[in-house]
């Protein structure tokens, strides 16, 4: 579902873009290194069905900036991903969790 929905964003994008010009990417407020700890915790719970990771990797890249790199690269990601430590695991925690609470707090008060 996040990846047809991040493909139909980028539809979006690139028919809003004057023709020519490549549409600029979604930037987000995390290292690489959150958004590929992340892409593994929804990788390895089933949200991404059928894809590849170098799809998702690829998909992701293009789709998307981070704080530090505005291009970020299939590689990079890679790189990542299979190499996600304990801090950042625990910081990718601890923003899950705050979405858990903002979850709980808009939807079963």
């Amino acid at each position: 579902m996040l990846l047809a929905w991040l493909k139909e964003e980028v539809n979006l994008l690139s028919i809003t873009s004057a023709p020519g010009t490549t549409p600029s990417k979604i930037p987000l407020n995390l290292p690489v290194a959150y958004l590929a700890c992340l892409i593994r915790v929804f990788y390895e719970e089933g949200c991404f069905r059928g894809v590849t990771l170098t799809e998702i990797f690829k998909d992701m890249a293009a789709t998307f900036s981070t704080v530090r790199q505005p291009t970020v690269s299939a590689g990079s990601l890679s790189k990542e991903y299979y190499s996600v430590n304990q801090i950042t695991a625990a910081r990718v925690k601890e923003l899950l969790q705050k979405m858990v609470v903002r979850l709980n707090q808009q939807f079963f008060p």
